[in-house]
Formats: C-alpha cells, sequence, structure tokens
C-alpha cells in the first residue's frame, strides 16, 4: 500500500472521548494533578446556601455545592413519646431524587441511591445527635414533636449527601417551633400562636467526601462524572470542636490510615468554610 494510503490517526472532540473512554478522560486529568473542571484534585466545589426560603415550613434552606442543589424544609406534629423514650421526641429525615434533578433518576418507589442515602442521613442523626432528642419534649411520657426533614434534591451533579446533610443543619438552625405547653385540663398540648422558638443544634457538624480513583488519586467533593468512576468513598464528619463524629465508607478497596488522616485533615478545614457560609445565611 503506498504511504500515502494510510489510514489517518483518529481524534474526538474531547466531550465524544469523554463519552466513550471516561476512564481515560478522567485519567488523563488527574495524572496532571487537576480535574476537569479545572479544580484540584483536594479542591471544594464553591458552595453557598440560602435559610428561609420556605414560607410553609418551621424552618428551609437551599444548599448548592457546584451544580448540585437541595432544599430542605422542616415541618412537624406533635404526638405521644415513646414508651422506651419518654423523654425524647424525633427527627425523620428524607430524600427525594426524582427525574426534576436528573433523567438517572425515574419516578415511583425510591430508589437504592435514595434509600441508601435516607438511611445513612437517619444513621448519622442518631450517631451525632447533631438536635438532642430530649430537647423536642414538651411534656414527659405525654407529648413531644416529631420533626419531618424533607429533602429534595433539584439539581443532581454528584455529592449529593453531603449537600443534603448541610441543609438539614441550616434548616434546624432555621427552625422556629410553636411554644408548645401541656393542658392538663385538656389532656394535650397547646401551641401559642404568636411565641415560637428555636431548636437547640447542639452537636452541628458537617459532612465531607472524598473519592479514590485509580488507587491513588484522591478526590474531594466529586461531580457525578467523577463519582460513577471511583473505586471507593469515605465520608468524613466533624463538629465544631474538629472532633470527629462519624466515619463511613463504601467500596471494596482499603484506603490506607495515611490517607485517611488527610481526609479527617481537609474535612476540618472544611467545617470552617461551610459554617461561614451557613452563618452568612442566617443573617442574611
Amino acid at each position: 500500500m503506498p504511504e500515502n494510503d494510510a489510514l489517518p490517526s483518529l481524534s474526538f472532540p474531547p466531550a465524544t472521548f469523554k463519552k466513550l473512554h471516561p476512564q481515560e478522560y478522567l485519567r488523563r486529568f488527574t495524572t496532571s494533578e487537576v480535574r476537569a473542571d479545572g479544580r484540584s484534585l483536594c479542591e471544594f466545589r464553591p458552595t453557598t446556601a440560602n435559610a428561609g426560603s420556605l414560607s410553609n415550613a418551621f424552618g428551609s434552606a437551599v444548599v448548592r455545592m457546584g451544580n448540585t442543589t437541595v432544599v430542605c424544609g422542616v415541618k412537624g406534629e406533635i404526638a405521644e413519646p415513646d414508651v422506651e423514650r419518654p423523654r425524647e421526641g424525633w427527627l425523620v429525615p428524607n430524600i427525594e431524587l426524582t427525574p426534576i434533578c436528573s433523567t438517572k433518576f425515574k419516578y415511583g418507589p425510591p430508589g437504592d441511591l435514595a434509600q441508601s442515602l435516607g438511611e445513612k442521613l437517619d444513621t448519622l442523626v442518631k450517631a451525632t445527635k447533631a438536635l438532642p432528642l430530649d430537647t423536642l419534649c414538651i411534656e414527659e411520657g405525654k407529648a413531644a414533636w416529631v420533626l419531618y426533614a424533607d429533602i429534595i434534591c433539584l439539581n443532581y451533579d454528584g455529592n449529593v449527601f453531603d449537600a443534603a446533610w448541610m441543609a438539614l443543619m441550616t434548616a434546624l438552625e432555621d427552625t422556629r417551633l410553636p411554644v408548645a405547653k401541656w393542658d392538663e385540663d385538656r389532656e394535650h398540648a397547646v401551641c401559642s400562636d404568636t411565641e415560637t422558638r428555636r431548636l437547640d443544634v447542639a452537636g452541628k457538624c458537617y459532612a465531607s467526601t472524598f473519592g479514590l480513583f485509580d488507587g491513588q488519586y484522591l478526590l474531594a467533593d466529586m461531580d457525578d462524572d467523577e463519582e460513577e468512576l471511583v473505586q471507593e468513598s469515605v465520608t468524613i464528619v466533624v463538629n465544631s470542636q474538629g472532633r470527629l463524629c462519624n466515619i463511613s465508607k463504601g467500596g471494596g478497596m482499603n484506603l490506607s490510615v495515611e490517607t485517611l488522616r488527610e481526609c479527617v485533615a481537609m474535612a476540618k478545614r472544611r467545617y470552617a468554610e461551610l459554617d461561614d457560609v451557613t452563618q452568612k445565611a442566617k443573617a442574611s
């Protein structure tokens, strides 16, 4: 075959190459210590929060991390406490992922991801004691608040758990409950029409999630494309004292102790950033 008849080398536009070879596409960035969106490997996306955006809730918040956007609304009702926990109320988180936020989700019963995230939120609420449940008691053994924290993802682009947890913390701090007292004569709780009280979010904490790509590149705050490609992820939760409140892992590989320490250190720095965002949201 004549030399000028040789087959030309194949080349693709970046978007096409990413679709055909997503792992190699990301690898070409990570080997240069950068990511496709221009961030460094351990850089978090810009984060904003707005509090009190829902008028029909006791408290609410909208949080945006990069292109991931969630809204949390807190509503409540009064119920009789559990016999085994007569001095405690309830905080019940729930998260919805629908086609509104991404075409990867369907209408109908909660999918696997929504169920997993819901369980993770509930576990973390109980493990961290971010909101002491005894502060929801109105009258021991007779009446307590049941708070429903409904979280809806408006736009999904990865790391929805961190955004959902931050929205929950911000919404709880924004919540104002009607002052309720037990009426012995009526034998039920009576709520004030004018007086409200804040919640005591004594155990406030924030979550930071990291992923390991190719077994060596640690990525902070992954977007949707990156989440699909990492082999392992870890979520670190710390409080205002810098204490480790919770750690949860996903995937089949084992993160080294050194990598975990690096994640914890970054999560502590991230707490200060997120708390600053929350305080500004409360002040606005």
